[in-house]
């Protein structure tokens, strides 16, 4: 009875096993005493047989797989990590189960120790027929080795067999850029392969496209049939902008299409191994209107557009100030000319008044000598009417000259003293500046006094600058009401003026006058 409950058990578990399977999607190898079945999983290349001596033959892939293996041993290279299941068509569950057998990792640790087939198909898989014995289904880590060994009812090993789950980055075969995505899309949709001469691309550079190739086309060497088996990531200037998801062809082509300009990483994977990721790195350049350089001249085109505006604008302003002083210069210029134009006449008023006087007198010999001597001062008047500044020599003779004429109608000791470091010829001051103060001390100072008259005047050098006073000794006049005086008002106007004409104050003009005498002190600020 126990014996019929442990033959049902297994039937069903059985049962339920190949219920679980669904055999459309695996891939088996050819017949012989096993045959490995292997799911599809969206590649055509599920797996690669060769021979146990590959390893010895190619010591570069280092499989490291036992030597005491046979040499004629099939090898199959499998790429997924999902069940794996070993077929033996020469095992039947009505005609013949005497077979054993076994299964290791790396040819040392036994997983599945000596048993006899307890699993078998319900159909037919390939050219196999129903019944056929299987093993359990095995998913060993990537890098290990799987062997089953086939024995008979003698114990006579007849068969071994290796699963390598081996590592797999993809690989590029082939890649363009174009501004023309849908002339890509075209292609891939044709499932063209692009011929490379069996040769991957060496894809650790940066590619580099111009602005208008936006588009990228890369085709891998692995045979895609279902577009979930491949997977890829995009990061633009390491920004993650398109996470992980499967590709939009049911082939092994990779279209991007519409990229801005900017620093990508592309990381393409296989869905069936995952750590495995080819890193790619391209570059889509910024047109040149958007480059750094023509960025920066654009600027400093502007600061310079800018700075040209303020210098155009500081130069109208110049010249609006050029012009306004200009203007200032010649009024103050015609105003000087008619002040002077208005000393003369009054000059030559007084002179000839006092001529008059003379004559009156009867003093025709001391007239005659003052109408010659006051010619030559308006000689000299005249040829110097239109120079701003003579040499301090000629204006102190044309002043003694003055005094002189003065000295004959009016009776009055006169001096100068004239500072040794000064040197008369190259110093220059406003012609006929001093004489109005002059004749203003002897008209309004000494003509009516009763004391012997003096006048001094005294030329001194201090630092830059030039001190010169005249002094009297009348009896003075008011220094509020100097309009009375009209030379002396004139003259006031005329040294204002000229301050204007240097913009800045550089003649001083000070008035102290009282019953005792009168002060005049003339200061030239930094005239050496």
């Amino acid at each position: 009875m126990k014996k019929i409950l442990l033959i049902l058990l297994l039937a069903i578990t059985t049962a339920e096993l190949n219920a679980q399977i669904n055999w459309s999607n695996y891939s088996t190898s050819e017949l012989g005493f096993v045959t490995v079945a292997i799911p599809y999983n969206g590649t055509y290349d599920n797996f690669e047989r060769k021979e146990a001596g590959y390893s010895n033959w190619n010591p570069q892939e280092k499989l490291n797989i036992d030597s005491s293996i046979a040499e004629v041993s099939p090898l199959f290279f499998v790429y997924d990590t999902s069940k794996v299941y070993f077929l033996s068509p020469i095992v039947n569950k009505i005609f013949d189960n005497s077979y054993e057998y076994e299964v290791l990792v790396n040819n040392k640790k036994i997983i599945t120790p000596w048993k006899k087939f307890t699993n078998f198909t319900n159909e037919a898989i390939g050219n196999m027929g129903v019944g056929v014995g299987m093993s359990d289904g095995y998913t060993p880590k990537l890098g290990n080795y799987l062997v089953f060994l086939l024995r008979n009812k003698t114990h006579q090993i007849i068969t071994s067999t290796i699963i390598y789950y081996q590592k797999i980055k993809p690989k590029i075969s082939f890649f363009a850029s174009s501004n023309n995505a849908n002339l890509f899309e075209k292609i891939a949709s044709k499932n063209l392969t692009i011929e490379e001469n069996n040769t991957h691309l060496n894809l650790k550079d940066t590619i580099k496209m111009s602005d208008k190739e936006n588009n990228l086309w890369l085709q891998l060497d692995t045979k895609i049939y279902e577009k979930k088996a491949l997977e890829y990531t995009l990061y633009k200037n390491g920004e993650n902008i398109n996470k992980w998801k499967t590709n939009d062809y049911n082939n092994n082509n990779i279209i991007l299409k519409d990229l801005n300009p900017g620093f990508y990483n592309l990381q393409i994977r296989l869905s069936r191994q995952k750590a495995e990721i080819l890193n790619i790195n391209f570059l889509i350049e910024q047109p040149w209107y958007k480059t750094p350089i023509f960025l920066i001249g654009i600027l400093l085109l502007l600061i310079i557009l800018i700075i040209l505006g303020i210098l155009y604008f500081k130069y109208i302003q110049q010249k609006k100030l050029a012009k306004s002083i200009k203007t200032k210069a010649k009024k103050s210029e015609n105003e000087l000319d008619n002040l002077y134009a208005l000393l003369n006449p009054h000059f030559t008023f007084n002179a000839l008044n006092s001529i008059q006087g003379i004559i009156n007198k009867g003093d025709i010999d001391k007239a005659s000598q003052y109408l010659y001597s006051f010619g030559q001062l308006l000689r000299e008047s005249l040829k110097e009417s239109k120079l701003k500044e003579i040499p301090l020599e000629i204006e102190l003779k044309n002043l003694q000259n003055y005094v002189q004429l003065e000295q004959l109608r009016t009776q009055f000791e006169y001096s100068i003293q004239i500072d040794p470091n000064i040197n008369l010829f190259e110093t220059n001051i406003p012609p006929f500046l001093l004489q109005p103060f002059v004749e203003n001390a002897i008209k309004h100072g000494l003509s009516n006094t009763e004391i012997q008259g003096n006048i001094s005047i005294i030329i001194k050098l201090k630092g830059e600058d030039i001190f010169i006073e005249i002094n009297d000794n009348g009896y003075g006049f008011d220094t509020m009401n100097i309009e009375k005086g009209f030379g002396l008002e004139l003259t006031q106007k005329r040294i204002a003026l000229m301050n204007q004409e240097f913009k800045e104050e550089l003649i001083l003009l000070q008035i102290n006058s009282s019953s005792n005498g009168t002060n005049i002190l003339l200061i030239f600020k930094n005239w050496m």
